[in-house]
């Protein structure tokens, strides 16, 4: 029975997966069912990544959160990416791959890790399927045989979707470049003429009348040189066409020389020249085209397009003369006879065919040339090695302003194999049918008058009528209204110039409306091909991502602090209100460099906290000063880096920039008041540490002698007097512990006091402080508890009076608490502070007494007439250090609950 289950399952596994065309979703699905084998409790897929590593893509079982947080990624060097890439499938306890992951309890408790590797048909590892078990008895052998086949019907779904997806993406890439290729070439701007070897116009184009002011028989049967040259400029042009009439030179590229235009203003012209020769290979003419130097690079770069489009086309693209003498080819075309383009250029078309072959192409160039029209035939051709093939073919009569032929442009596919698949039926209306029913889009043959006379499978299910209802219909019947006039004008294109590509609406049977991408060609004068794709899904696309885009713009523009996007090499991307106000002087802000706009350098900052956020892919702040004689003259920058969704790597940086202008001078303000009351309570101070000072060495006096006299240095003493001289030595010296504070209190307010500030771990601070006090709250029955973020950085502050400070707040704070009740400590973290918060659970204290809780010598008793331990001054003195690093302290107080002691400190800039 067991393993006729695990056939079952193998089996609708297997369905699952050979349906979806998404891999995390297929996982998801088939994880229920790999999680019903009774010693299976987690799974997880890895995908390779581009890097060698293997990246995490989904899971299935009940995996905690902290685990998976460190599984997303193995690099290609950690041990788990290595076993993985030895292509041999594991079963292997957790201590031998685990590492750092081993003291979590749920590794503990695995007994189980396989590993298996999945593998295209050479070998090369491109996933890994991940089982854990936590049965004792390990994974069974039926089930690993399972695994193994799942794991490559997985395989075989990721090189489905992998294929899929790079077949769409070529397809989309291509579309792309023919768009771009046609709307640049509509945008450039060309002059033509034509000159014989002496240099007399014999044609020009409008664009040479725009450019020179000349009315075209203003032009032509003028002398170019004598007209239209610069006097210092005609000699080199003189020899240029001497030298390609002799023969020296007959193409020239990228010959540069200004002309002359009617207002006598001077062009510079890119040429480029070549010849029209006779039969006995006299040059007749010089076709020259020229460029203005400002469209130059773009009309160049249109044109290379456009020639690497019809180079890389799969079908035959070919120009020849009317003897047949070609003057291009394609790839696709030359190589299906068995050649290179470089070995038939200039050559026949006769060496394509044979007999008949020969006769028949010439019927068909013949006929081109009387009718000057757009034809298809089927022309049977001869390959290198001898062999012949039909292919069909379609050609045109290019013709010159002046309707003298010039030249034939043709195409052509093999048809060999369409022929075969029709065993050996020649030409008809089946095999037309055929290939236009098994389309996969649309096909549509209309008339002149646009009704359709056939339509295929595809047509009838894009538009929801069957095929006897198409063809009952005209084509301005499938369009909405307002898109009529649209399809009509493209229409009528078609039958003018025998193909137009367009994109407009159509309506389906049940009304919906949805959106046609046409592409039509004349197959004669009564009968037009459309090949229709539905490209509604891309059109929404289109206008969501547009909707994104001012969705996010709003977004930027309605933070009221500014935001600045930067990209990988520093260039300001984008920018909202409020940085163009900052930064007024140097608007346009987005285009230029970060640190050319926001800091007027000519190079990077040293060191650059952005550069430094792209490196470490962590959050930089910085507080940095604004630009001079801006009214925002200090800016708190926080820098968090941009990351590719699908590999990872830093694109740029989003700056959010703070103007904290009245912070600062608050800062100034409070640090000049302090000193003023610092000045104002010297002379008082001073007084203090004087008396203070005369009182330590008597007290020392006092502490020696009560030591002799308690280690029976003069006699042994009996447990009453013990007890007296021990009063007396604690009594002195708590009075000395009490001198010192006074003394520290007043070198604060004397403005003697100076912090030592370092770099300073809060955490590894407060843990130390804990570990001082832990005995005392044992001795209390009180318990310390805290909550702090996991992750502090480090701060500028002086480690030791912080220390004094958080020491006194909190052995006050456990004095005050009950046996049996908590203490309770908090850290929060912000860009501007540390908040620290410390809670006992006393009955707190009369709000009466709270302004004097932090003064010198006052103590506070709570209503139970509980008084701390060295209370006179540990607060207070708390207080000055916490003021002196800039922060502020304050008490909270609920009768009944407890008091709060809340300070912060000031986040110094590194």
């Amino acid at each position: 029975m067991e393993k006729e289950r695990l056939l079952v399952l193998q089996r609708d596994i297997a369905i699952e997966l050979g349906s979806s065309n998404n891999l995390q979703t297929a996982f998801h699905s088939l994880s229920k069912h790999i999680l019903s084998l009774k010693d299976i409790d987690a799974t997880a897929i890895y995908l390779r990544s581009k890097n060698g590593g293997f990246d995490f893509i989904a899971c299935g079982g009940d995996i905690p959160e902290d685990i998976l947080k460190n599984i997303q990624h193995y690099p290609e060097d950690s041990l788990q990416a290595k076993i993985v890439k030895e292509g041999k499938i594991r079963y292997i306890p957790p201590e031998e791959i685990a590492e750092i992951l081993l003291d979590k309890q749920y590794f503990k408790e695995m007994k189980t890790i396989g590993i298996i590797p999945i593998k295209k048909e050479d070998g090369e590892v491109i996933a890994s399927f991940i089982i854990f078990s936590f049965t004792r008895e390990g994974i069974a052998e039926n089930t690993k045989i399972v695994l193994e086949s799942i794991a490559g019907q997985i395989g075989n779904l990721i090189l489905r979707i992998k294929t899929e997806n790079e077949l769409k993406a070529k397809e989309r890439e291509l579309r792309q470049e023919k768009e771009r290729t046609q709307e640049c070439m509509d945008a450039a701007a060309v002059i033509f003429i034509v000159l014989d070897p002496q240099g007399n116009v014999l044609f020009s184009n409008q664009k040479a009348s725009e450019l020179l002011g000349f009315h075209k028989k203003e032009i032509i049967g003028k002398n170019w040189i004598d007209n239209f040259i610069p006097p210092g400029y005609k000699e080199s042009v003189r020899k240029l066409l001497s030298d390609i009439e002799s023969g020296k030179s007959e193409i020239v590229q990228g010959y540069e020389n200004p002309v002359l235009t009617s207002n006598n203003e001077e062009l510079i012209i890119e040429w480029h020249n070549s010849v029209l020769k006779d039969y006995n290979g006299k040059v007749e003419s010089i076709i020259a085209s020229g460029l203005d130097v400002t469209e130059r690079k773009l009309a160049e770069d249109e044109i290379q397009k456009f020639k690497n489009i019809a180079d890389r086309a799969n079908y035959g693209n070919l120009i020849v003369d009317f003897d047949g003498n070609i003057k291009y080819i394609n790839d696709y075309f030359a190589n299906i006879h068995g050649y290179t383009p470089e070995e038939v250029i200039g050559k026949n078309i006769s060496i394509f065919h044979r007999g008949k072959q020969l006769e028949d192409a010439y019927k068909f160039r013949d006929k081109l040339i009387e009718d000057s029209d757009y034809k298809h035939r089927e022309i049977w051709h001869t390959h290198k090695d001898g062999t012949e093939f039909p292919m069909l073919m379609g050609a045109v009569v290019h013709e010159d302003e002046l309707d003298k032929e010039r030249y034939i442009a043709a195409t052509g596919i093999d048809i060999t194999e369409l022929k075969n698949t029709e065993n050996a039926l020649k030409k008809n209306e089946a095999k037309f049918r055929n290939y236009i029913d098994n389309a996969p889009d649309g096909v549509f043959v209309a008339d002149e008058n646009g009704d359709y006379i056939e339509v295929n499978k595809a047509a009838c299910e894009t538009t929801g009528y069957s095929q006897e209802q198409l063809l009952s219909m005209n084509l301005i019947d499938l369009i909405p209204p307002d898109n009529r006039e649209k399809a009509m004008k493209a229409f009528e294109t078609l039958v003018k110039k025998g193909y137009v590509d367009v994109e407009f609406n159509f309506l389906r049977k049940d009304g919906s409306r949805r959106w046609w991408r046409v592409t039509s060609t004349k197959l004669s004068d009564k009968r037009y091909l459309g090949f229709t794709k539905d490209t509604t899904e891309s059109k929404l696309m289109e206008e969501e991502l547009i909707e994104s885009k001012l969705f996010l713009n709003s977004i930027i523009e309605s933070i009221k602090d500014g935001v600045s996007i930067l990209d990988a090499d520093l260039n300001i991307v984008r920018v909202n209100d409020a940085m163009n106000k900052w930064f007024a002087k140097n608007i346009p802000l987005e285009g230029k460099k970060c640190y050319e706009a926001y800091h007027d350098r000519d190079s990077p900052c040293t060191p650059c906290p952005i550069i430094r956020c792209m490196e470490t892919g962590e959050t930089e702040r910085n507080i940095v000063p604004g630009l001079p004689g801006s009214e925002a003259q200090w800016f708190e920058l926080l820098g968090y880096p941009l990351k590719d969704s699908t590999t990872g790597e830093i694109t740029g940086v989003v700056e959010f920039v703070k103007d904290i202008t009245d912070h600062k001078r608050a800062e100034a303000e409070l640090a000049e008041a302090r000193h003023h009351a610092r000045e104002v309570s010297k002379t008082n101070s001073e007084l203090k540490a004087n008396l203070n000072h005369e009182l330590r060495t008597p007290l020392g006096n006092i502490i020696g002698f009560t030591q002799l006299l308690d280690n029976d240095i003069y006699g042994k003493l009996n447990p009453k007097q013990q007890k007296h001289i021990q009063g007396i030595q604690k009594s002195a010296e708590q009075l000395i512990g009490l001198i010192d504070d006074i003394l520290e209190i007043s070198d604060v307010e004397a403005g003697k006091m100076e912090l030592n500030i370092e770099m300073v771990s809060i955490g590894e601070l407060l843990s130390d402080i804990l570990k001082l006090l832990k005995p005392f709250a044992e001795d209390r029955n009180v318990e310390i508890t805290t909550d702090i973020p996991e992750y502090i950085p480090e701060i500028s502050l002086d480690k030791v009076k912080i220390k004094q400070a958080l020491y006194n707040l909190i052995i006050n704070a456990i004095h005050f608490t009950p046996e049996g009740r908590d203490v309770h400590i908090s850290i929060e973290y912000s860009s501007y502070d540390l908040r620290f918060e410390v809670n006992d659970s006393g009955i707190g204290i009369s709000p009466a007494h709270l302004e004097e809780l932090f003064r010198s010598f006052k103590e506070i008793y709570s209503e139970s007439g509980v008084k701390p331990n060295n209370s006179v001054l540990g607060l207070s003195l708390a207080k000055d250090y916490i003021e002196l690093h800039g922060g502020e302290i304050k008490v909270e107080s609920e009768p009944g609950v407890g008091n709060t002691y809340i300070f912060t400190i000031p986040i110094q800039p590194i």
